[in-house]
């Protein structure tokens, strides 16, 4: 059996006793109920920047498929959930008013009128119907509102009514000589509010609408009638109840409200309410007997008081286009917020109710406002700080009537809207009951403290020795045992005697049952420790000291999950919170389990701090960051599916749309592709940006698609879900395709898939009329094989004339290569020649050399006569520089310009730094190379030393490899 739930105890208690047991319940849950603590809805503002549009509202609508339309100052806004588009009027005149029929979406703006219609492409396009006016009822001035009525559509302007035919394509004009204030349609005619007459039948202008006549010189914007009565809402002068002849005001209240702020605009959310958009009060909502319900303002978080129009989307959501900017205001979530903090906007850790006063815990203070001050429309609720409770607070326990809060500073008393301080031992976490009334266990940043109350007052006892742990979470469940979770340790369990003497401290981690050391959180279930861990829920077995996966909770909580919190109501019910939903388990009448879930409280609390506080049946209190959320029960959303649509298509090369959302079917206005449609796409039509939509206005919804060329979807693999709401797809391949696509909102359902279907035609080389061409080549080429054999000896003669051709030109090739080596043979034999040459040159300017010394020792005239005779021979036959520059040109030749292309890339080597290259490159030694330099050896090694700095060559680099690879 599933331990949580008190009937499991029930039935072991006498009838006497249960009997007092349900009436002390049910007289506690009476008192609970009469509580409740109003809150502001979630408000999302839409400003100019982000719809791209001006900032003045005047007209809203819903089309069928969940999109919003707006008349603003630059043209029509639409908001398909995701995205904002504009359509601008002609001369960007402001639009004033919308109305949607079967086949088009009137207009009427600053002296225009017209409507949108789809375009071939899909595209809402506008078209002007200003022409089909006569000239003598011109100009317009500015179009209010717009009916329809009979295939009739009325365009109210400041003074006339424009009838409009669509099938004649004429207008009938109405033009009263008086003021007209508004049109309405009641009792399937269409009626208009002539200032000086009331309500008037248009097509019988001595007809009144019953009790308007009363009404004269009142300006009427709304008229709701029911079977008993009709209320009136007037521009100026309140809300006026008209029942059998008699008119009455709504209250006192609303009647001064209506007149100090005025009203625009009002509608009808729900069968018993309705929404009054006012023009400098906000929003004013009132039920069916004229009572103020809730007033939404600046100070609940709309954008402007001044609200021009209102419309409700299929989620019950009240869109409020104002004079800055569009108000998504959500009345229908399960969520509204309540700021006990006003401004600062703290995080908020613990909520408790004591003695008709609600306190909240933050981080900045401790927060009180009385539960018996009635929930005024018109008043904001008050809440005030507890004096000298500044600081971060962490926890609030009611024991034996005494209000205690865990505080950073230590631990306090809360009475009289003042925080007493009892122990400045820093850091409590919370307070539970020990084993009697007058003793208490405080959980502390460092243990675990007994406090005894002495004479009223709580004092310190001792400290449960042997434990150190930072202690959160503590529970007690037997007399002498204290369970403490620690998050990063496990579970400890602490036994003592009855002076809390500590006998002994147990570690409950993997070998005790539980999945790991981490996440681990203890809870008290009907007296029974549970654990949340890591993955499941836990319960303790005290027979066998372990812990065990309890299969009846995790039946109805996903095991494979992280849950966070267990927690109790004051009806027995279990919640849980965990990182994919939050819930609660019900046990019914029939013993079965039923379960529910919260998607809006999902990504609402406070990390490691989650914190739900049942104020009654029906509210819950949840503690977040800035704020306090207030749940009804009711998850209006929880059974709300999500419908996707294709909003637009485009070429991705050319950015040209195919499908802009919009068909016209049947001679109405559809949100998708005809089901006999097939889209017909060009060949190198094969990149398409596909654009989606979930306009349920739930928030974030996630979308998965799939591009397939078979007929059903359930056959293939759909993408992962994403909050992307466009994809791409690049060259496709020819076919037939349909492409899916399907959403789910925070609730986890998924809406019926939306499907666009198109074909990608072949090329050109792949289609028809290229097979019938292949088929006829292949005609021609089979024909052509009949004449092979008459030109077979041709054919075979030029193959043989081509094939002495190219055996020609092979061998011209051949004979052009050898010569080619033959004369880089030659040439490397020049080289050669030219370099016997130049060292014969170098050793003739030796001997030159050494003779001119000589003759200088030489005395004797003859002698000295004919040395010179000698030094002239040598003389004449030097010629080392022009011998040197033959070198270098034969050198090149045979070493592909190796010293031009040294002389080009190294500029700083000398003449003499060049010769030692080119006999580097020559593989000549540096014995080889002293005679040609003219040096000795190690002359030639500084040489070689000098040359490898000029050609800045590092120590691992071989110089003559350098040169022969040069």
């Amino acid at each position: 059996m599933l331990s949580p739930f008190l009937f499991y105890a029930v039935i072991k208690v006498r009838p006497m006793k249960l009997l007092l047991i349900f009436t002390i319940l049910l007289s506690e849950f009476t008192v609970l109920s009469q509580h409740t603590i109003e809150g502001t809805p979630f408000i999302t503002i839409y400003d100019k920047e982000e719809y791209a549009g001006g900032a003045q509202c005047w007209d809203s609508k819903l089309l069928d498929n969940g999109h919003i339309l707006v008349a603003n100052d630059q043209g029509i806004l639409e908001f398909d959930g995701e995205r904002w588009t504009k359509y601008s009027l002609p001369n960007n005149s402001i639009c004033r008013s919308i109305h949607i029929s079967q086949d088009r979406i009137y207009v009427g703006g600053q002296d225009e009128i017209g409507y949108l219609a789809p375009s071939e492409k899909g595209e809402l396009t506008f078209y002007s119907i200003r022409e089909f006016i006569p000239e003598i009822y011109l100009p317009l001035q500015d179009v209010w509102q717009i009916m329809s009525q009979n295939d009739k559509i009325y365009f109210r302007s400041v003074n006339r009514i424009y009838i409009f035919d669509p099938i004649q394509e004429t207008f009938k004009i109405i033009d009263p000589n008086a003021p007209i204030i508004s049109i309405h349609k009641l009792d399937s005619e269409i009626y208009f509010n002539d200032l000086y007459k009331g309500i008037v039948s248009v097509n019988d202008t001595n007809k009144r609408y019953s009790g308007s006549e009363l009404l004269k010189f009142t300006p009427i914007i709304s008229i709701f009638p029911s079977d008993e009565d009709t209320m009136f809402v007037t521009e100026r002068f309140g809300i006026f109840e008209h029942k059998n002849g008699v008119i009455n005001k709504s209250t006192a209240e609303v009647q001064d409200y209506m007149t100090t702020y005025g009203a625009f605009c009002a509608i009808r959310t729900d069968p018993n309410r309705i929404a009054i958009g006012t023009q400098f009060g906000g929003i004013l909502i009132i039920n069916n007997y004229g009572e103020a319900i809730k007033v939404i303002n600046r100070k609940s978080g709309l954008s402007n008081n001044n609200i021009q129009t209102l419309c409700q989307d299929k989620m019950g959501n009240l869109w409020a286009g104002t004079s800055n900017g569009i108000n998504k205001i959500e009345l229908n979530n399960p969520l509204s917020i309540i700021h006990p903090d006003y401004e600062e906007k703290g995080t908020f850790y613990t909520i408790q109710q004591h003695d008709d006063k609600l306190y909240f815990g933050s981080n900045n203070s401790l927060y009180v406002t009385d539960l018996n001050d009635e929930n005024n429309p018109f008043q904001e609720r008050k809440y005030y700080p507890v004096q000298y409770s500044e600081g971060q607070v962490w926890g609030l326990d009611i024991i034996n009537g005494d209000l205690l809060m865990g505080h950073n500073n230590g631990a306090y008393h809360i009475r009289n809207n003042r925080a007493e301080i009892f122990s400045k031992e820093p850091g409590v976490w919370q307070f539970i009951q020990a084993r009697n009334k007058n003793e208490i266990y405080v959980g502390t940043y460092s243990g675990v403290h007994i406090y005894k109350k002495i004479k009223g007052s709580w004092t310190f006892f001792k400290k449960l020795e042997g434990f150190i742990e930072s202690s959160r979470i503590i529970i007690s469940v037997i007399p002498n045992e204290v369970w403490v979770s620690h998050p990063y340790r496990g579970i400890y369990k602490i036994e003592h005697d009855n002076e809390y003497s500590v006998k002994k401290v147990s570690l409950y981690d993997q070998d005790k049952g539980l999945p790991s050391e981490l996440g681990n959180y203890v809870f008290d279930l009907d007296g029974t420790p549970y654990v949340t861990g890591e993955t499941g829920v836990y319960r303790y077995n005290r027979k066998d000291n372990i812990f065990e996966l309890d299969s009846k909770v995790n039946a109805h909580i996903d095991s494979s999950k992280n849950v966070r919190r267990l927690i109790q109501d004051k009806t027995n019910k279990l919640w849980y919170i965990a990182e994919h939903e939050v819930g609660s388990i019900t046990k019914t009448n029939d013993s079965t389990m039923q379960k529910s879930t919260y998607p809006s409280l999902l990504g609402k609390f406070v990390g490691g701090f989650e914190e739900l506080y049942f104020l009654n049946n029906n509210q819950v209190m949840v503690c977040g960051n800035e704020m306090v959320l207030s749940l009804s029960e009711t998850d209006t959303y929880a059974s709300n599916k999500s419908d996707t649509y294709i909003t637009k298509i485009k070429l991705s090369d050319t950015d040209s749309t195919l499908f802009g959302g919009y068909n016209l079917v049947d001679n109405k206005i559809t949100f998708h592709q005809s089901e006999t449609e097939v889209k017909e796409l060009k060949p190198d039509q094969n990149a398409i940006t596909f654009y989606y939509s979930s306009p349920s206005h739930l928030g974030s919804a996630q979308y998965s698609y799939i591009l397939t060329r078979k007929q059903n979807p359930r056959d293939v693999e759909w993408s992962p879900w994403a909050e992307n709401t466009t994809k791409e797809y690049n060259n496709l391949s020819p076919g037939k395709y349909t492409f899916y696509v399907k959403s789910k909102t925070l609730n986890g359902k998924e809406g019926t898939p939306c499907a666009y279907r198109l074909t990608i035609a072949p090329p050109w080389y792949l289609s028809v009329w290229a097979k019938l061409i292949y088929i006829l080549l292949a005609i021609g080429a089979l024909a052509a094989i009949l004449f092979i054999p008459q030109k077979k000896f041709k054919v075979e003669k030029e193959i043989l004339t081509t094939a002495k051709k190219e055996s020609d030109a092979k061998l011209e090739q051949v004979q052009t290569e050898k010569l080619k080596a033959e004369i880089e043979f030659k040439n490397t034999e020049l080289a050669s020649s030219t370099m016997h040459l130049v060292q014969k040159n170098e050793t003739i300017n030796k001997i030159r050399e050494e003779v001119q010394n000589a003759s200088k020792k030489i005395k004797d005239p003859d002698a000295k006569k004919e040395v010179r005779k000698i030094l002239s021979l040598l003389t004449n036959d030097e010629r080392l520089e022009d011998e040197w520059d033959n070198f270098s040109y034969h050198f090149d030749q045979v070493h592909t310009d190796f010293l031009k292309r040294v002389s080009e890339e190294y500029p700083q080597l000398t003449p003499k730094d060049k010769k030692l290259c080119a006999y580097l490159r020559m593989n000549l030694t540096t014995k080889e190379i002293a005679p040609l330099l003219n040096i000795s050896v190690r002359g030639v090694e500084i040489s070689r030393y000098r040359l490898r700095k000029k050609l800045e060559l590092d120590g691992d680099t071989n110089l003559n490899a350098f040169m022969m690879g040069y």
